[in-house]
């Protein structure tokens, strides 16, 4: 709470804080847009606990900064005319980036309404031209997102596709990074390793 700044957002200590979404080439300058809706939420949640706790004072603080943050994250982050959160802004400004996390949170944790979370599963989630998720960490929050959309089919389709993917590959527990475009000896490089990924991971 201490880290929010004037426009609502909050801000980590660039000498102490990571902001760490997924393993993914992500722009992280600025204000990131999925760090702000999980905070969001977590203020959300928080207040709700306060209340049950008997904090009515808390409760309405926590209430107070999570709307206030989400009418930020809209104003600045949310496309309306083409349906879509994105990724991050530096001064005030959006960069232009788009990537899945963002608005797989806002479908998943209900920030948006039935439209907008279909425009979003379009434009976003499904669309050819922003990066898969490619860690069995972060596809539970997209398939999580999906079935919240009733979107069971294309659900089942991907775990076909991802983990059945890793099967087929000869894993017997889950790896740390999985991109179904890799073949041979690639597909076990991180970290500018060959064999640097963990291929039984805590996920």
């Amino acid at each position: 709470m201490d880290q929010i700044g004037d426009d609502g957002f909050v801000r980590g200590d660039p000498y102490r804080d990571w902001v760490f979404i997924d393993w993914v080439d992500m722009p992280r300058d600025g204000v990131v847009s999925a760090e702000q809706i999980l905070f969001c939420v977590a203020l959300k949640k928080m207040a709700y606990l306060a209340a049950v706790l008997g904090y009515k004072d808390l409760s309405e603080k926590f209430k107070f900064g999570s709307e206030r943050l989400k009418e930020a994250i809209f104003k600045l982050f949310y496309n309306v005319e083409k349906g879509f959160f994105y990724n991050n802004a530096v001064d005030g400004k959006v960069t232009g980036s788009i990537t899945v996390y963002s608005n797989v949170f806002a479908v998943m944790y209900s920030l948006v309404d039935d439209t907008e979370r279909e425009r979003i599963i379009n434009s976003a989630i499904f669309a050819p031209d922003v990066e898969r998720i490619k860690t069995p960490y972060a596809k539970l929050f997209e398939l999580i997102a999906l079935c919240e959309a009733g979107k069971h089919k294309e659900v089942c389709d991907i775990m076909r596709s991802y983990w059945g993917g890793m099967l087929k590959n000869g894993a017997t527990s889950f790896w740390e990074f999985y991109d179904e475009s890799e073949h041979g000896e690639d597909k076990y490089a991180m970290y500018d390793r060959p064999y640097g990924k963990s291929c039984c991971h805590a996920w």
